[in-house]
């Protein structure tokens, strides 16, 4: 004869649990390959809004040695997702990266949601 279990599942319970799981799952947070913005590995990113809006533009294996222009004139937000720290010059100089042209540096994996930039480099 088979003895039967006197413990009954809570379905309730049982339900809450699941709900919970697939909350977590689906409602978290996913991680991907790209980085901070959804600017991919080894990539400058620029946007010509504040606040990463409007088009991105985007910069993969940057050199370092070089001093560009941003692709977009004048770039306003801009995440550096590169191996290497960057100066972003905030003013329209001539030369763009000359000593005595202010800029703000971003090292990797740091962002500026709201600044104005002319050129860049290492």
């Amino acid at each position: 004869m088979l003895k039967t279990c006197s413990r009954r599942f809570n379905r309730g319970k049982l339900a809450a649990g699941i709900g919970a799981l697939v909350f977590i799952f689906v409602a978290a947070p996913q991680a991907t390959a790209d980085g901070v913005e959804g600017c991919p590995s080894n990539t400058v990113c620029f946007w010509n809004q504040p606040n990463f809006q409007d088009a991105r533009h985007d910069w993969p294996d940057p050199y370092w040695g070089s001093c560009d222009r941003s692709p977009v004139q004048p770039a306003r937000s801009i995440v550096n997702n590169s191996q290497y720290a960057w100066r972003f010059y905030t003013e329209l100089k001539y030369p763009p990266c000359g000593s005595d042209n202010p800029y703000v540096r971003l090292n990797p994996g740091e962002k500026n949601a709201d600044l104005t930039v002319w050129a860049w480099n290492y």
